[in-house]
């Protein structure tokens, strides 16, 4: 199960071997003490993040027109303020192996809900229906894809990791 994921037009796929390089690329670092502790990244796991990047799946990185595609809106001068929206991507790394992705939408309900929906969309043009509905998510022998809407539907969570992963650590 594969998404054809891009973090600032830099590819990731589970099963990667840890790439400094490749990080710094995508403009992934090392979250800070606090952030580390809020994330709570299961024992063992290294966290790299990426704050306000643009993210894409589905084919979205090779074509605008396609695909899926989020991205921060921080310029509320010249777009509004209704349209300010915020982005963020972890990656996890267990054993210098990437294991989990997570980026969500933050702080724009237009944003969260259009990008759930397409997510969704996605999902079942290349996966089929959904091994559940609600929250809807999509389980391969190897690998799970999971999306949903934040209860104050102004944020929206995607998550595609190992299914390894997933059994050992949740869904979260």
């Amino acid at each position: 199960m594969n998404i054809d994921l891009f973090i600032n037009s830099v590819s990731f796929s589970l099963g990667e071997r840890f790439d400094i390089q490749k990080l710094n690329s995508a403009k992934c670092g090392k979250p800070g003490f606090l952030d580390r502790f809020l994330l709570k990244a299961p024992r063992g796991h290294s966290v790299y993040w990426a704050k306000n990047c643009n993210v894409t799946c589905f084919g979205g990185g090779k074509s605008p027109l396609s695909g899926f595609v989020v991205y921060a809106n921080l310029d509320w001068r010249r777009n509004g303020p209704d349209l300010i929206s915020g982005t963020s991507a972890f990656l996890y790394f267990k054993d210098e192996v990437l294991v989990s992705v997570k980026f969500q939408v933050l702080k724009n309900e237009i944003m969260a809900n259009r990008s759930v929906g397409e997510f969704q969309e996605l999902c079942r043009n290349a996966f089929g229906p959904p091994s559940q509905d609600s929250p809807a998510y999509w389980l391969s022998e190897d690998d799970v894809v999971f999306c949903t809407l934040h209860h104050t539907r102004d944020q929206s969570l995607f998550v595609w990791k190992t299914r390894r992963h997933m059994e050992e650590y949740g869904m979260r």
